[in-house]
């Protein structure tokens, strides 16, 4: 699966994160993060219980079944170890390497099976968001998340007896990125933009956040395709989704606020779906 590498994308097990943008408010302080991450979708509703987090989440029903079926049989998602039934939701003590070896021959019959029947119902012309639904166990997906506020997750998921193995890497993996990067001082927070942004609020302001919201939409500074974007592309699937109430994409992108109270879930930070609707 593509995604974003630079100097803080850090790997960690079965997951991989990536600091998209970084940044420090000039009057007040406070630090605004965008991350890319990439882990087993297995573990996508866990995340998304944190509601201090703004997301966007790389869709099956948007990806060609073909696609799906290359990312799991070239690279599918697996444990690592796998792990003895106990009472609770923890896993407990691993196989040995005997009985591990069984079960993961058998998880490896399951794809094989898994692949060979969505194969069929694509030939058939089943619609996607249908048949790739049935190859989720084995994917991975790429998400991407906002945050002012990071504590609370780091304290539940870095939490290694009691958190399920693949989360426990994701928090450690979105740890060890963030503590890589280094905040730009501005008043606008922009991810997937790579000019300047610390300039006050206005027309060229809007319209990078604009294309902005399209590029987290895609969760990816690339198209779909993986061609280097098009701003006038860009700004019309912005202005599409705008207009079809596709607003999530719009929460990325923020303005720093004069004060360090929250607005929705952002604490010092208003965000372009806010600004936008008239809100701030």
């Amino acid at each position: 699966m593509y995604h974003t590498t630079h100097d803080t994308t850090t790997v960690i097990g079965c997951a991989t994160a990536t600091v998209i943008a970084d940044t420090m408010a000039e009057r007040t302080g406070g630090r605004i993060m965008t991350l890319e991450l990439v882990y087993p979708r297995i573990i996508h509703a866990e995340f998304l219980t944190h509601r201090v987090f703004s997301r966007n989440a790389a869709s099956s029903r948007a990806t060609p079944v073909a696609t799906c079926l290359e990312e799991v049989e070239r690279r599918p998602y697996v444990p690592s170890q796998w792990l003895k039934n106990k009472p609770g939701m923890a896993g407990g003590e691993p196989f040995g390497a005997e009985d591990a070896a069984a079960i993961a021959s058998d998880i490896k019959l399951l794809r094989q099976m898994t692949t060979s029947v969505v194969r069929r119902l694509m030939e058939r012309g089943v619609s996607k968001q249908q048949a790739n639904r049935y190859l989720e166990p084995f994917m991975y997906i790429r998400t991407l998340v906002t945050a002012t506020d990071w504590d609370n997750f780091f304290k539940l998921r870095l939490d290694k007896a009691h958190v399920q193995p693949e989360m426990y890497d994701l928090a450690r993996a979105m740890r060890i990125a963030i503590d890589k990067s280094t905040s730009v001082v501005g008043r606008i927070h922009l991810p997937y933009i790579d000019w300047d942004v610390s300039g006050a609020v206005g027309d060229e302001d809007c319209v990078a956040a604009m294309i902005s919201a399209a590029r987290c939409a895609r969760v990816s500074y690339l198209t779909h395709d993986g061609k280097a974007p098009d701003k006038e592309k860009d700004l019309a699937l912005a202005n599409r989704l705008w207009e079809e109430g596709h607003l999530s994409p719009f929460e990325h992108q923020a303005w720093a606020k004069f004060s360090p109270y929250y607005s929705s879930n952002f604490r010092g930070w208003s965000s372009a779906r806010r600004y936008f609707s008239g809100q701030d």
